[in-house]
């Protein structure tokens, strides 16, 4: 299930389950050009607001145009002003851009098994952060930086 290195805004003031909860902006990266895209980013942007729909989504194993998991999860689509911006600074480097930004909160490789819910919607303050989401165990992503 691993996605390479990465790019995500993750949360100032969520509970942490399982995994960092966080929205996806760039995936399928080798390290040294999320390194150089994180640097960019965080040029313009180290914090943004994104505003959590709480109306549960189910994400398919296709999702990503570069994804050969076979796991679906659940979780929640969200709107940012300066997603354009964040496209436009992700599109020179060769990784998978989050058309939609949206926050995974379960994974499983049978749909049936996802605990899907609703939840009221919620502007989150979120950091960008370099991450390494290699591994196939989603408790072993980690925040780099």
């Amino acid at each position: 299930m691993g996605y390479g290195f990465g790019i995500w805004l993750v949360p100032q003031d969520l509970e942490v389950g399982d995994f960092v909860k966080h929205f996806t902006i760039s995936c399928f990266m080798e390290k040294g050009a999320a390194e150089n895209l994180f640097k960019k980013i965080i040029e313009k942007y180290l914090f943004l607001d994104v505003k959590l729909i709480g109306k549960h989504k189910i994400y398919h194993p296709d999702f990503y145009p570069n994804d050969d998991t076979t796991y679906y999860s659940w979780g929640y689509n969200g709107f940012c002003d300066e997603w354009s911006g964040l496209k436009i600074l992700c599109d020179p480097f060769k990784c998978c851009f989050s058309n939609t930004p949206h926050m995974s909160m379960q994974y499983s490789e049978n749909v049936d098994e996802l605990n899907v819910y609703d939840i009221d919607d919620v502007v989150l303050n979120c950091k960008v952060c370099l991450v390494d989401i290699r591994s196939d165990d989603c408790n072993k992503w980690k925040i780099l930086d």
